[in-house]
């Protein structure tokens, strides 16, 4: 393949540095108002250092809310009681978010190059993935839509 002289595409250039987190010492119930506030469907789990310890998603609250006979009998869910999606989330609502969380993510250093963050979207079919900085604190995260944009901006389409 020839090289072509281009601009080096960073992380850095194009993450988004507002990053919706929650302490990893919260609760199922502090996720879902974080993300109601955020508007948004997932969070970075930080300690008070800022340092990652997981992603919790609101598929991870669902998950933990649909009783396990439910999920392994899909057909009993119409024979359940009216009520048992207020009964469950009420059970559930204070479960420690360490215990929701995926703890083995993938993250990208802001200094990697866009391709590195594209790459992993495209194997692990992320929709986004944390950026940390040399210290290994969240700085940021860089989704499919960043991803987008930098080929968007290659292509020279105006966004």
């Amino acid at each position: 393949m020839q090289k072509i002289d281009s601009p080096i595409y960073l992380i850095k250039d194009y993450m988004k540095t507002s990053v919706p987190t929650i302490s990893v010492e919260a609760v199922l119930q502090d996720a879902v108002a974080v993300m109601i506030k955020e508007k948004t469907n997932g969070l970075v789990v930080v300690d008070q250092n800022k340092h990652i310890q997981g992603i919790v998603t609101v598929w991870d609250i669902i998950e933990r809310i649909v009783p396990d006979y439910l999920e392994e009998d899909k057909h009993l869910a119409s024979f359940e009681s009216g009520d048992i999606l207020a009964v469950r989330t009420r059970a559930v609502s204070h479960h420690p978010i360490k215990e929701l969380m995926k703890d083995k993510i993938h993250t990208v250093n802001e200094n990697d190059p866009v391709m590195k963050a594209a790459t992993m979207v495209s194997e692990y079919r992320l929709r986004q993935i944390p950026v940390v900085n040399q210290a290994g604190i969240l700085a940021g995260v860089i989704s499919r839509t960043q991803v987008k944009q930098v080929i968007a901006k290659i292509l020279g389409i105006e966004a």
